[in-house]
């Protein structure tokens, strides 16, 4: 329960004026832990991994970032920066969806342009992002990827 005890310890929500901003972790552990378990960030929690990393502040807990990742986190430290890579190319919108659906980055590139906040257009419908639509959005993920592919696959041949 040690584990649980210092991660409640941080909090990773930014407080603080500009100049003087510190971070303060008032997630609940359980919480933060039941979502590692899940594997499932969301963008806000990406955005403050990246904070941290960024201007450093694992450092005041005495561990490097790799150390941070692991004990603090519970995710290794190139699991970390691939969420945050994934944030810095896709956006919140990708954490969004692969909150409700199962889907790599691969496939997120390729139907990336029918992705808006609002939701995933597909056939002239938005399917909003939201896990009552999950269904719908797996089906429609899976038609425009194939759409995708069979595009870059056309134009591989010419």
């Amino acid at each position: 329960m040690a584990g649980a005890e210092q991660l409640a310890s941080y909090n990773l929500v930014e407080k603080g004026s500009m100049q003087d901003q510190t971070i303060e972790l008032a997630i609940d552990p359980g919480e933060w832990l039941g979502r590692r378990a899940a594997n499932r960030f969301s963008a806000a929690d990406v955005e403050c991994l990246r904070t941290v990393r960024t201007k450093k502040q694992y450092r005041s807990s005495g561990l490097s970032w790799e150390d941070f990742c692991k004990q603090r986190i519970g995710v290794d430290r190139s699991n970390a920066d691939a969420m945050i890579r994934k944030l810095k190319e896709f956006g919140p919108a990708y954490f969004d969806l692969a909150g409700i659906i199962r889907i790599s980055p691969k496939r997120f590139r390729q139907i990336a342009p029918w992705v808006t906040e609002q939701g995933l257009r597909h056939d002239g419908d938005l399917i909003p992002l939201e896990t009552s639509q999950a269904v719908r959005l797996a089906c429609a993920v899976k038609e425009l990827g194939r759409r995708a592919e069979g595009d870059s696959g056309s134009a591989r041949r010419l």
